[in-house]
Order: structure tokens, then C-alpha cells, then sequence
């Protein structure tokens, strides 16, 4: 599953996404930590980083504000992921670029 970042939150908390959920992060040294996964709603996604006592970015909060509703909803929305999509399923495999090469 590939990773990327969607929002950074506030000092030391970031968004991230994979093709599943909303993953909630902190940063330990000396890498980010995964904290929460939100596989549903925004809703739920806003109690967590309340809960966890994010002290959210007047960006971070601009930005949460125009996520749709539900993740699912991002993945069908998102052009970045439409492209990506496109993109992997007209790029040849390894096995087959390996083949072309040779």
C-alpha cells in the first residue's frame, strides 16, 4: 500500500492516507508512528484528533474542513488517486518491462 501525506496537523502530528483509510501519525524518533486508523467517517477522524488532543494548524483545520465526508468518498474524488490508477494500469509490470528491455 503506498502512503502519502495529506495534511500536516500540527509540530510532530501529520494526515496520511492509504488506499484503505486515514492514518492518524506522530513523530517519535526516529520515525513517524501510526496512532489511528479512520476507515469510516470524517466525523469519526475529527473525535479521534480530539480525543488524541491534536492541536490543530488553522491550515490543518481549513484543510480537514474540505475532506468529503466519508474516506471512501476521497478515493472516488481524489484526481491525484485517479491518475495514479491510470496510471499503474497502463504501466507495464516489471516482469513485462524486463521482457521489452531485452
Amino acid at each position: 500500500m503506498s502512503e502519502r501525506t495529506l495534511i500536516p496537523l500540527a509540530p510532530g502530528w501529520r494526515l496520511n492516507s492509504d488506499s484503505l483509510q486515514w492514518i492518524v501519525e506522530t513523530w517519535r524518533p526516529p520515525k513517524w508512528r501510526a496512532v489511528v486508523f479512520v476507515a469510516t467517517e470524517k466525523a469519526v477522524l475529527e473525535r479521534v484528533l480530539r480525543d488524541e488532543g491534536v492541536p490543530l494548524t488553522s491550515e490543518a483545520r481549513r484543510a480537514l474542513d474540505h475532506l468529503p465526508p466519508r474516506f471512501s468518498d476521497l478515493q472516488k474524488k481524489s484526481p491525484r488517486a485517479a491518475a495514479t490508477a491510470s496510471r499503474a494500469q497502463s504501466r507495464p509490470s516489471a516482469a513485462k518491462r524486463k521482457e521489452q528491455a531485452l
